[in-house]
């Protein structure tokens, strides 16, 4: 039986810990702010960027 796996970038909305209950994995998308590039939920919490 072949194996399937789910994944999803993290724009897509999915909280962490409904993607770990699922089984889905996120990929932290790239941003910038300013001339620094930041990846979402690695190196910028939400909270951290609604915050600047």
């Amino acid at each position: 039986m072949k194996k399937i796996g789910i994944m999803t970038d993290s724009h897509s909305g999915i909280l962490s810990e409904e993607a770990q209950r699922l089984g889905i994995k996120v990929l932290p998308m790239p941003f910038y702010i300013g001339e620094k590039v930041y990846r979402e939920g690695v190196d910028l919490s939400r909270d951290e960027f609604y915050d600047m």
